[in-house]
């Protein structure tokens, strides 16, 4: 395995390095128009992380023609993506909720300053903020520190907030937003949803769903690390960043898999909940006398394919294997 020598030195200079965008606050958004203005498709592709994204963009017209959203990983990719939800850094604690080791956590939040900085020169790309921050008073539970962007293309959306304690708190919560018809982004689980949630908002006619890979412990970036699908901003120490992540993702019990199977082991696990909410949204939907989207999904995850088979209505979601 490549090695890379970290210390703890090396961490807080990258921490400040990321607080130095904390100011000013990003825009809030008012109203959902502002983010409309960024739509150049009426349909979008909501990318996981996993390793069968770039086959999947590459290959299906469909996902070429599409808008994009992810997570901060996506703007290494070559296209450029319409909207990004933009990841809390995990903490130097956050080994402590089985996210890995503290050794993982340090790469992942040194390449997370790196997408950061990348999102501070790309205007062309709308940067929602995840609301997941981090409470000061109790560093050692919550995994996560807050690293806003300044840039112009910033924003700060509404969400409504689920109540996650339990079950019927969850059922309870999701009952509540699409009988309201809540103007906010659904802040349940996962950026994924929240993606889902926004696709619904601004009224696209078709989501995609590609790059779903929970059964696979990679990541399309450690695969692709010194592929032409890469950002030309992309640099050569974040590429070896990437492949020292991968390596180490591969090696540590605390996988994708892991992750999944552990972290949101409940009646509501991360992937189930994605396909649990397509209902919920299109309730909300039909309450607002909204159109409700076609949806597919592209690749060939057992686990994903499993919960669209049983938790979607029949032929509510289009699948396409990969």
């Amino acid at each position: 395995m490549d090695k890379l020598n970290l210390t703890t030195d090396d961490f807080l200079v990258y921490t400040e390095f990321l607080r130095g965008f904390h100011s000013p606050e990003p825009r809030l958004v008012k109203d959902f128009n502002m983010l409309k203005a960024f739509k150049a498709s009426n349909s979008i592709c909501i990318c996981g992380n996993g390793d069968s994204l770039i086959n999947s963009l590459e290959r299906h017209q469909p996902l070429k023609d599409s808008d994009l959203v992810g997570t901060s990983a996506l703007i290494a990719y070559r296209r450029s993506p319409t909207f990004i939800f933009h990841e809390p850094m995990g903490s130097n604690t956050g080994f402590d909720m089985k996210i890995g080791s503290k050794y993982l956590v340090m790469i992942d939040n040194i390449i997370q300053s790196h997408l950061t900085a990348l999102l501070q020169e790309r205007s062309d790309i709308a940067v929602l903020e995840n609301p997941q921050l981090a409470d000061p008073e109790a560093t050692d539970y919550h995994p996560y520190l807050n690293p806003n962007l300044s840039a112009e293309n910033a924003y700060w959306p509404p969400y409504y907030f689920v109540e996650e304690h339990d079950n019927s708190s969850i059922l309870i919560s999701l009952k509540e937003y699409a009988e309201v018809g809540v103007p906010a982004i659904l802040n349940f689980r996962c950026s994924l949803i929240r993606a889902l949630s926004l696709s619904y908002i601004l009224e696209y006619k078709t989501i995609n769903f590609a790059g779903l890979d929970p059964s696979s412990p990679n990541y399309w970036y450690t695969e692709h690390y010194q592929n032409q699908i890469l950002y030309q901003g992309v640099n050569l120490q974040l590429k070896h960043l990437f492949k020292l992540y991968g390596q180490l993702v591969n090696t540590s019990s605390s996988n994708r898999k892991m992750h999944e199977g552990e972290l949101y082991e409940s009646d509501f696990s991360m992937n189930k909940s994605i396909w649990f909410v397509i209902s919920v949204l299109d309730k909300w939907a039909r309450n607002l006398g909204r159109t409700i989207p076609t949806i597919n999904y592209y690749g060939s995850d057992p686990n994903t394919i499993g919960y669209i088979n049983t938790v979607t209505k029949a032929n509510r979601v289009n699948v396409f294997n990969d």
